[in-house]
């Protein structure tokens, strides 16, 4: 059974730019040899091996997207579906990741951050926080499963979302994706460092001087790269994306690889 990777760039023309640099990536540096498919609102330049899916008006609230859009694809015909955000570049193979994607979702960590922080609290209640607020946040930006168990997987976060859609805080789909995993309600694998901040380099073009403490938490040497994060938005993204993506694509990890 073949593999498949999916990914969504809507709203903003720098998303959609993120997204063609990061199906290249995938294919170049990832090894990645499955079917690629970009949920978008309209479409745009892209490999001409990589499939676009036009989302109407109404599909493109974003709580609930990355459920959706993947409950759309045949997932059962699939061995392993990857889920990555378009702000996304892949610099090294990623066999290591799926080869342990059987029985249960795989993913990674976000910059060492704990369960009990903004982006992943929202939906815990104060007892569930005093037991589970030590763990790893778990970015919602990247995934992998098993085609067979994945739509099962999706309507379970889609569910959890809308039970807690009426809670104020921070993040969109990452506290309830968090909430499912903590809770058992997806069986998952962390596998911690594979992720790397680039906004939070201390010479980052857009952070320039940003202090080495923060850049220490993020993971210079992952096999991913994730360019917005917590702090830049997409409106700032092209600068920062395409001085890292440039460099990625010239001289893979020899540069991206800084102490």
């Amino acid at each position: 059974m073949a593999d498949l990777a999916y990914l969504i760039a809507t709203e903003h023309d720098e998303l959609r730019e993120a997204a063609n640099v990061a199906v290249r990536s995938l294919r170049r540096f990832g090894q990645f040899s499955g079917d690629i498919v970009v949920f978008t609102d309209r479409l745009f330049v892209l490999p001409a091996d990589v499939e676009q899916i036009v989302l109407a008006p109404h599909e493109l609230e974003r709580s609930a997207l990355k459920c959706r859009a993947g409950s759309k694809l045949d997932l059962e015909s699939y061995q392993r579906v990857l889920y990555l955000d378009a702000d996304i570049l892949v610099r090294a193979p990623l066999d290591g990741i799926l080869a342990r994607c059987r029985d249960r979702l795989v993913c990674t960590d976000d910059m060492g951050l704990t369960t009990r922080m903004d982006f992943f609290s929202r939906c815990f209640s104060a007892a569930e926080l005093a037991s589970l607020g030590d763990l790893p946040g778990v970015n919602a930006g990247f995934f992998c499963a098993p085609g067979t168990q994945l739509r099962e997987w999706l309507q379970i976060w889609e569910r959890v979302i809308a039970e807690h859609a009426h809670k104020s805080g921070a993040g969109i789909d990452q506290p309830p994706f968090n909430f499912c995993l903590r809770n058992d309600l997806i069986p998952f694998e962390l596998v911690p460092d594979q992720m790397w901040f680039p906004c939070y380099h201390p010479n980052s073009p857009d952070l320039a001087g940003r202090t080495t403490r923060a850049y220490a938490r993020t993971k210079a040497r992952g096999p991913l790269a994730h360019y917005v994060g917590l702090r830049v938005r997409p409106d700032q993204l092209t600068r920062m994306h395409a001085e890292y993506a440039w460099q990625l694509l010239t001289r893979p990890l020899r540069v991206l690889q800084a102490a």
